[in-house]
């Protein structure tokens, strides 16, 4: 219905059509093509519309009659990041919107990502998730606002590369004892990666694979190796070039 009213009234000369999240069959939105960007809409409810505690992984969130009730996880992550999602992007607006060397940063590790399409497939590390750990280091004082972005850049590669989110999650939650709160170690029992957001509730990483993860890794102290290699251009190998996924294995093979 929205899709079709925008049809109606859009002026920007662009398509709109509905499209899947992060390639979520689950997740229908709308996406704005116009000229020079474009625009993803996504359906939210309305703040406080849910208490946030109904999505801790351990919970079962479908009911079925006379039989066992298990939890249900990543059903819990598709609801409670559409719950989150606004809070989460008001708070890392307010929390960078005056650090320009830490957003300059940014843009260039999501042209990384997407040389080397680490934020395609279902549910890939795109900007929104580096954004977030780069905050986390912003937090944790391992970079600073008055850093250049390369020197944000080669710190994130090092810190993201020696990380070990898949045994010892991280969490930006500043807030204690909210009603029952889960903790991090609770979140390892059900995802393979955590990073927990600043609700305290969900772990923006529920989908992201281990492996596609520790190939994140290895690709990040790659790239400082790159860097500290003085023959090569390192800029246009790093930033300009791009590496689909064929091209990063010796072998491929298909089985069909």
């Amino acid at each position: 219905h929205v899709a079709r009213k925008l049809r109606e009234k859009v002026t920007l000369g662009g398509n709109v059509k509905i499209v899947n999240f992060k390639n979520d069959p689950l997740k229908p939105v709308i996406q704005l093509e116009a000229e020079e960007f474009t625009i993803t809409i996504n359906a939210a409810p309305s703040e406080d519309f849910f208490k946030l505690n109904r999505f801790i992984p351990q919970t079962n969130n479908i009911k079925l009659k006379d039989e066992e009730q298990s939890a249900t996880p990543h059903n819990n992550f598709s609801l409670i990041f559409d719950c989150t999602i606004e809070k989460n992007q008001q708070f890392l607006e307010a929390e960078l919107k005056n650090h320009e060397n830490v957003k300059s940063a940014i843009k260039l590790l999501k042209i990384w990502l997407h040389q080397r399409e680490f934020d395609a497939g279902f549910y890939g590390l795109n900007g929104f998730l580096v954004t977030y750990y780069l905050l986390h280091m912003l937090k944790s004082k391992k970079i600073y606002p008055t850093m250049s972005c390369y020197q944000i850049i080669r710190l994130f590669w090092n810190q993201f590369g020696h990380s070990q989110l898949e045994i010892k999650g991280i969490s930006l939650c500043t807030e204690k004892d909210l009603p029952n709160q889960p903790a991090v170690e609770d979140f390892h029992n059900f995802y393979d990666v955590v990073l927990v957001d600043h609700s305290g509730y969900c772990n923006l990483l529920s989908l992201l694979s281990v492996d596609l993860y520790r190939r994140i890794r290895y690709s990040c102290l790659a790239a400082i190796r790159l860097l500290d290699n003085r023959t090569v251009n390192s800029f246009q190998q790093l930033f300009l070039i791009e590496i689909p996924f064929y091209l990063q294995y010796d072998q491929i093979m298909a089985i069909k």
